[in-house]
């Protein structure tokens, strides 16, 4: 089962030190992948193209936003142009914002309603292609508020 690995949530996203829900550009979409992933980590180099692709493929229902364990923007730059990736990303080199998200593997999904709850919580590396996870996420984006 594609899916096994997920947990419901069903909880806030943390504030950030300046008390706004996150560092990055939440658009109203129904559904936010947030994303986490190191250039380092094997599964998330396999990943990271497919969910960029199912992002591209879902733009309006699904955002994409990115979260990386790495220690400097150089190094997530190359690696990003290297594979021709373009998403959001922000840095969290001490895993403070992993840590306060649950996050202890990697790769790591956090779908997130528009109201800015967890609804699910996927540790591992997904299969962006497979057809459940795609139904799964359309429905949540579809119902979920």
């Amino acid at each position: 089962m594609a899916f096994a690995n997920y947990r419901t949530a069903n909880r806030p996203l943390p504030l950030n030190a300046e008390n706004k829900r996150s560092a990055v550009n939440l658009t109203p979409a129904p559904v936010t992948l947030l994303h986490f992933w190191a250039t380092w980590c094997k599964p998330c180099e396999a990943e990271l193209p497919e969910i960029q692709q199912f992002a591209i493929r879902h733009r309006g229902r699904v955002q994409l936003v990115t979260v990386a364990e790495d220690d400097g923007w150089e190094l997530i730059d190359r690696y990003m142009k290297a594979r021709r990736l373009h998403f959001q990303v922000m840095r969290d080199d001490r895993q403070v914002y992993a840590k306060s998200m649950g996050v202890g593997t990697l790769p790591a999904t956090l779908i997130i309603s528009r109201s800015g709850n967890v609804v699910e919580f996927l540790e591992g590396p997904a299969h962006w292609n497979d057809r459940e996870i795609e139904e799964r996420v359309l429905r949540l984006a579809a119902t979920v508020n």
